[in-house]
């Protein structure tokens, strides 16, 4: 069990909604209290309220309990690996945003059930410390590493083959794009998009866009997607939106097709994957075994 140690606060119950701030947590008297920033405000949550919260916009009530209490762990421990990792640095402890994790009020008891029954746990490596985890909505076969997507260096990688992931609405798509529309996300006049490396599980790692006057940009596959997502819904549904960066492509002439599979960066748990599992009959460890294997379950305490 992780322990964390709690002083008491000479500050009243009213003002602790400014809280004091020990190690890398902010604590109320008796709880463990996060600071979400949620738009220009900044709401002071209770830790566990948050992740019941995460749980249900992440993935919603209807989803198999296993699945609930899996995403429950991986939140949970993705938001404990942003609290020690911008402890120094910000006067809130994470965002509400697709870019780290979604939040909104949990009135689900069925999810709340599933928080409670995971208080607490944590996924840490061998020798009890927190390590970065990920989830994304779904892998499409395989899920990759995170120094594949993303600069820096990550402790592990654990790209796992997802069969788990084959038959979800998200596991096929296609998308045509006009060049006109990624010309003007690019401010350049794109004539060609050739791609260039891939990663082992096949994800596109680097690809090179050619213009009309034979400029060449490069971009990981990874910054292109968010580049041409910019202006979408971010809604699998909209026509512009490219779900993941496992593709391929197509020139069509006045437009790119582009034919993938997956939804999401790719990285870790794969929330349908996970739902697939739990329905067909596996645990919440087991989930987080196959998708992060070799990390431990712990418990977080606060004396």
């Amino acid at each position: 069990m992780l322990k964390l140690s709690l002083k008491k606060s000479p500050i009243n119950r009213i003002s602790i909604l400014l809280l004091f701030v020990i190690k890398s947590f902010t604590f109320g008297e008796n709880c463990i209290y996060v600071r979400v920033l949620d738009g220009n405000n900044i709401r002071i949550i209770e830790l566990e309220e948050y992740i019941a919260g995460v749980v249900a916009k992440e993935m919603g009530e209807n989803w198999p309990i296993e699945a609930l209490k899996a995403q429950a762990v991986v939140s949970r421990t993705y938001l404990i690996w942003q609290l020690e990792r911008n402890k120094k640095n910000r006067t809130y402890d994470i965002e509400n945003s697709v870019f780290t994790q979604l939040y909104g009020d949990c009135k689900s008891q069925k999810i709340k059930t599933a928080v409670l029954e995971t208080k607490g746990e944590i996924l840490t490596d061998e020798n009890g410390k927190i390590v970065p985890v990920f989830f994304h909505a779904c892998s499409g076969g395989i899920t990759t590493n995170p120094s594949e997507v993303w600069k820096g260096k990550y402790p592990f990688d654990y790209s796992v083959i997802d069969p788990y992931s084959e038959d979800s609405i998200y596991s096929n798509w296609e998308k045509e794009i006009p060049k006109k529309y990624i010309s003007k996300i690019f401010k350049d006049d794109i004539e060609k998009i050739e791609i260039i490396e891939k990663d082992k599980t096949g994800r596109v790692k680097l690809l090179k866009m050619i213009t009309k006057n034979g400029k060449f940009i490069y971009l990981n596959g990874n910054e292109f997607r968010l580049n041409i997502n910019q202006n979408t819904s971010n809604c699998f549904s909209d026509k512009f939106l490219i779900p993941s960066t496992l593709f391929e492509i197509e020139d069509k002439g006045d437009s790119i097709v582009f034919m993938g599979k997956g939804y999401g960066h790719g990285v870790g748990m794969s929330q349908h994957g996970a739902k697939k599992m739990a329905e067909i009959g596996f645990s919440y460890k087991d989930i987080l075994n196959f998708y992060f294997s070799g990390l431990q379950i712990k418990k977080i305490k606060n004396d």
